[in-house]
């Protein structure tokens, strides 16, 4: 990973956190922890995290709940939810309302890594398209022929239909080749 991705772990039994947030320290995650979802709302919106652990059952607001909120609030942010009391129905109640996993406890700390680095996988891969999607239809705006994407960010021209020189546009391109031919008619 580029950056150090930051965790906020939700639950109310203090030893589960302290646990959980060693493991995350150990692996040189950054870690915010909360008592209850409430806590947890409120350390979201200083902003910064970029996944959620959370547990279910817990007083205030419990983990589904955070879940809805959070998939309102904070699409962007995969969150995966911990339950003791884990069973079938939950796990499909909590992954329809948007949770990346369900873990059963105790979690052993590979499952519990391995969990992570897929989310935070998963978060880039979505992160990408969304540029690459929004790239595209400025190029759409250009009307370009053809494009060709490097390895690094440059200034690049674009040809319209007409086939003359219509500008240049700086995009940040990942190491991709795109070709695109343009607007459909």
């Amino acid at each position: 990973m580029p950056k150090r991705a930051k965790i906020l772990v939700v639950d109310d039994e203090p030893d589960i956190l302290e646990v959980i947030e060693k493991i995350l320290r150990d692996r040189g995650f950054e870690v915010g922890t909360a008592a209850n979802g409430a806590v947890a709302l409120e350390r979201l919106a200083e902003g910064g995290y970029d996944l959620i652990l959370s547990d279910v059952k817990m007083p205030e607001l419990d983990g589904l709940e955070l879940l809805q909120k959070v998939s309102l609030l904070y699409p962007e942010i995969p969150m995966v939810i911990l339950s003791a009391f884990a069973n079938i129905q939950d796990a499909v109640v909590a992954i329809k309302l948007g949770a990346f996993d369900y873990i059963a406890k105790p979690v052993y700390p590979d499952d519990l890594l391995l969990s992570i680095d897929r989310a935070l996988k998963y978060q880039e891969l979505q992160r990408a398209t969304r540029e690459l999607e929004w790239t595209c239809e400025g190029l759409k705006l250009w009307d370009c022929r053809y494009w060709i994407w490097p390895r690094r960010p440059r200034n690049f021209s674009c040809w319209p239909s007409s086939g003359r020189k219509a500008g240049k546009i700086k995009i940040p391109a990942r190491s991709l080749r795109f070709f695109w031919k343009g607007p459909k008619n």
